[in-house]
């Protein structure tokens, strides 16, 4: 019979899983995201599925937000939480958020630059400014996650 884990244990577990989970997120959210692109410029109406899609799209990505704004493990103990965000995971989600807004900000520009050539639809460059943010954030909180978990 194995012994039940202490609040200790389990923040470690959860912190070895984080940075593995964080980057299948990021990766998901980002390849999602190409279904969207192209709907700017649709000449018809959106269907009840399609803003089903918008909903859920919406969902996620506020989801994953508030995973960058509080470091997530909701559905812990307040202990299990205060362990799994310590110093080093409030350092590494806090440099996720930088990469996230300068990538945002570089997305935005980019979309400015295109539309002077080509008109680019406002939910793609609201896709593409939120893809870009998002994504970044949540791939360089990841790296900095692993590499924490692996000692370098």
């Amino acid at each position: 019979m194995s012994e039940p884990l202490t609040a200790a244990r389990l923040a470690d577990k959860v912190t070895r899983r984080r940075g593995r989970i964080l980057m299948a997120l990021a990766v998901m959210f980002i390849v999602w995201q190409t279904s969207f692109y192209g709907w700017g410029q649709a000449h018809d109406p959106l269907r009840t599925v399609d803003h089903v899609r918008i909903g859920a799209w919406i969902v996620w990505a506020g989801v994953l937000l508030l995973m960058l704004a509080i470091g997530g493990a909701w559905l812990y103990s307040r202990e299990v939480r205060r362990l799994v965000n310590d110093e080093s995971a409030l350092f590494n989600r806090q440099a996720g958020q930088q990469a996230g807004f300068f990538a945002a900000m570089i997305a935005g520009v980019a979309v400015y630059l295109v539309n002077l050539f080509e008109p680019v639809g406002t939910l793609d460059a609201v896709h593409a400014v939120m893809t870009a943010g998002i994504g970044v954030a949540l791939v360089r909180y990841a790296l900095l996650e692993r590499r924490a978990e692996r000692g370098t």
